[in-house]
Formats: C-alpha cells, structure tokens, sequence
C-alpha cells in the first residue's frame, strides 16, 4: 500500500531485488546464501564474485539507471529496507553522502554475530575485515557522518529478534551521539503485514527531511 502515500507526498520508490537473478547465476539452497541473500555487499570469493555484487549496484548502477531515465532529484535522496535490507540501507547510507535519510524496518544492525549471516565469510567473502565493510555496528562506530535521525521500527512478537541486534546498535548510536528514533510495536512479527501497517509513517519521515534540502 506503499503507492497511495508515496503519491501523497511526491516521492519515487525505487524497490531493487535482494540478489542478482538470471540463468547460470550461483543460488543455493540455504535461505541465506544466493538468490535470498545477496546482503548488499561484492562478493570477493568465486562463483559468488562474478554476480554478487549488489553493494556497487545499489549505490552506483542503480541511481545512475534512475537519472538517466527518470527527472527525480538527485539530491533529495533517503534510504530504507527491511530486514537484511535494512541492515543494507544503514551500511549504504552511512558510507555514501548522497543519502540524506535513513530507516529502517526490523534490521539486522550486526553481521558479525547474527545467525542470518554466518554463511557470508565462508562463501560471499574472505575475512572479518570484509565484512565490517558493510556491518552496521562497525560502521556507525567509525562514522563521521550524522543524520538527523535514523528510523527504526521492530515488531516485539518478531520471531527473529535475537538475530538483529537492534538494542547493541541503539547503544552504539547514544555512544556516538547519533540519534535514533525506535519504535518497538505490541503485536508485530517481521512479516510483510507489519510493514504495511508503518510504511506511511517511514515515507512521512523521509519527506519531512528530504523536502528541507
């Protein structure tokens, strides 16, 4: 439902797959690993490498497409995701200045410790060093940069929430004098239905930023 109020607002929502898809791409059978799981990040080990490259998608390919063949602005961007995408649009938006907002739905905050990602160093890439270079935790430490906000919703009957660290990114974000809006909802689990019910309110955050720039 995600249309009737990003047209309220004037906003474009630019939606891109979580992996790269197509024929003679590696995919596994693992719910996170392959064509459900690509984690924003260049893969630097084979097969993976070739085609996992969907961190330099995200922030290079993809807004390229969109100004080539769209009149949006090129400067009123934000970011937002859920779950491994949420994780990604952090990493994204704090390594990338042209991302003027953030938020994020129910986010995986630590690729070094959650259970959804301990398939990435043994296949997408080479070493813990890789992989800070898209682990929120590690990045929000080491960031210069600070946004306004950064958005957070996560549902409290989410089956997954020892998976996504949220409350160590929250003290994280008060160490470092980043500030955060979590919203924590009775009730909510980490499905779709849950982002229906707080999509409007993610697209309102992001308006009332990107329209002062």
């Amino acid at each position: 439902g995600f249309q009737k109020f990003a047209s309220e607002k004037k906003i474009a929502v630019v939606v891109p797959d979580t992996s790269p898809r197509g024929k003679n791409i590696p995919n596994s059978d693992k719910y996170n690993l392959g064509f459900g799981a690509g984690f924003y990040l260049n893969a630097t080990q084979k097969p993976w490498s070739e085609n996992y490259n969907m961190y330099d998608y995200v922030v290079n390919e993809l807004p390229n497409l969109i100004s080539s063949n769209f009149e949006f602005s090129n400067s009123k961007i934000g970011i937002f995701g859920h779950s491994m995408g949420g994780g990604g649009a952090i990493q994204c938006a704090l390594k990338n200045d042209f991302y003027k907002s953030v938020s994020a739905f129910a986010p995986v905050c630590s690729l070094q410790k959650s259970e959804f990602t301990k398939e990435i160093i043994s296949n997408y890439l080479n070493n813990q060093e890789e992989l800070n270079l898209y682990d929120p935790l590690t990045l929000i430490r080491q960031s210069k940069k600070k946004f306004d906000n950064i958005k957070i919703d996560v549902g409290l009957n989410d089956d997954f929430t020892n998976a996504l660290y949220i409350e160590d990114f929250e003290n994280v974000c008060i160490e470092k004098g980043q500030k955060l809006i979590l919203n924590k909802h009775e009730g909510y689990d980490h499905g779709y239905y849950f982002i229906q019910s707080f999509i409007e309110d993610h697209i309102n955050f992001h308006e009332s930023i990107l329209k002062n720039i």
